[in-house]
C-alpha cells in the first residue's frame, strides 16, 4: 500500500471513529417519527471563509423564507463532514473529497443542491525562487496540500501529467492558511489550494509565490451542498424554504455584484481586491445539472484511483433534486 492510500484510509478511519462516538447523539436528537414537521426548527449552517451564501443571512431570506438559521465556519471540509456526523450542523458547503469519504464510511449524506462549480479557484502556488516552471520540476520538492480536501485529487492529477509518482516529491499536510505561510517563508516549494487563498497566496507575498497553473484542463471542481439524511427526510418543506433563500441570495449577488462583493467583503475580511478576482471565477447557480452530476462521479472515480477512498462510490444516489424542484429553482 502506497503512501497516497494509506492518507485516504486515514481520513475514512477518522470518520469511522467520529460516526461511533456520535451516532447514539444524532438518533437523539431527530424526531421520533419520519416525517414529522414542526413549526419551527433551528437550522444550522457549515460555511467556508469567502462563501457568497452567507449573504442569504445578510439580506434577510432566511427569515423572509421563516427560517432560523446558525451559521458556523469551518476551515475546510473535513471538519464539515465531522460536525454533520455528530448532529452538530445540518448543511455544508464544501468540496467534493471529504463528501466522498463521508459517503464511504456509510455516513447519510444528502446532496439536494451546489454551491458552485469552477476549475480556475483551484490550482498550485510555487516559490518563485524553487526552481518550479512545470510539474515534471517538482521531483524532489516539498509540496503541500490539506489531506482529505477536494485539491488533493488535483495534486496527483498534476503529478500523472508529469509522469511523477507521490513518492518522487514529499507531500506535506497543511491547511490552505498555513500553505500559504509556509511557502512566504520558504519552509515548502509548492501548495495546492484553493481562492480566496490561491489569489492571496500570489498578491501579499511580494513576489515571493507565483501561480504555477489553475486546475483548468484537469479537473472540473463541483462543491455540493450537502445535508443531513435524517434533517432533509424529517423536515422537507424547511429544506425546500432553505435552498429558495439560498437562491434569493444567488440571484441578488448577479443581479448586484459590485455590492455583493463589498458586502461580503465586510463580513468574510476578505480584501475586496481579492473577491473582486474570484467571485466572476465560479458559477454559483444550485441547479444540479447532468454536467454537475457526471462532473462529481468522475471526481469519485478519481479519488478511488489515487487511493483516497477504500472502495468505489455510488455518489449518484447521494444525489437528489426534489428538493430543488420543490422550492421551484429546477
Amino acid at each position: 500500500m502506497n503512501g497516497t492510500q494509506i492518507r485516504g484510509l486515514a481520513l475514512i478511519a477518522a470518520l469511522t471513529l467520529a460516526t461511533l462516538m456520535m451516532s447514539a447523539k444524532c438518533k437523539k436528537d431527530e424526531p421520533a417519527a419520519n416525517g414529522a414537521q414542526e413549526q419551527s426548527v433551528k437550522i444550522r449552517l457549515a460555511i467556508q471563509p469567502g462563501n457568497i451564501h452567507v449573504l442569504a443571512q445578510e439580506l434577510g431570506y432566511f427569515k423572509e423564507e421563516g427560517l432560523d438559521v446558525e451559521i458556523s465556519t469551518f476551515s475546510y471540509g473535513p471538519p464539515i463532514i465531522e460536525a454533520l456526523t455528530s448532529g452538530s450542523v445540518d448543511f455544508g458547503l464544501l468540496g467534493d473529497l471529504p463528501v466522498f469519504s463521508g459517503v464511504a464510511n456509510g455516513i447519510d449524506i444528502r446532496i439536494p443542491a451546489i454551491a458552485s462549480s469552477s476549475s480556475l479557484s483551484y490550482g498550485m502556488l510555487v516559490r518563485s525562487d524553487a526552481g518550479i516552471n512545470v510539474f515534471a520540476d517538482l521531483k524532489g520538492k516539498k509540496v503541500a496540500v490539506p489531506f482529505g480536501s477536494n485539491v488533493q485529487p488535483l495534486l496527483y492529477l498534476y503529478l500523472e501529467k508529469a509522469g511523477l509518482k507521490d513518492t518522487d516529491l514529499e507531500i506535506i499536510n497543511l491547511s490552505a492558511t498555513d500553505s500559504i505561510g509556509a511557502i512566504t517563508g520558504g519552509r515548502i516549494d509548492a501548495a495546492v489550494i484553493w481562492d480566496p487563498y490561491l489569489t492571496l497566496g500570489v498578491a501579499q507575498s511580494g513576489g515571493k509565490v507565483k501561480l504555477l497553473s489553475t486546475a483548468e484542463g484537469y479537473k472540473v471542481f463541483v462543491n455540493p451542498l450537502i445535508a443531513r439524511g435524517a434533517f432533509v427526510d424529517n423536515y422537507p418543506e424547511q429544506t425546500a424554504a432553505f435552498l429558495r433563500a439560498l437562491n434569493k441570495a444567488l440571484v441578488w449577488v448577479r443581479e448586484n455584484e459590485e455590492d455583493a462583493m463589498k458586502l461580503l467583503s465586510e463580513i468574510s475580511e476578505v480584501p475586496l481586491d481579492i473577491i473582486r478576482i474570484n467571485l466572476p471565477k465560479a458559477d454559483i447557480r444550485p441547479n444540479l445539472t447532468k454536467e454537475r452530476i457526471d462532473a462529481m462521479v468522475t471526481s469519485a472515480d478519481e479519488a478511488y484511483r489515487y487511493g483516497l477512498l477504500p472502495d468505489k462510490i455510488d455518489v449518484a444516489s447521494h444525489i437528489t433534486t426534489a428538493f430543488l424542484e420543490k422550492a421551484g429553482i429546477q
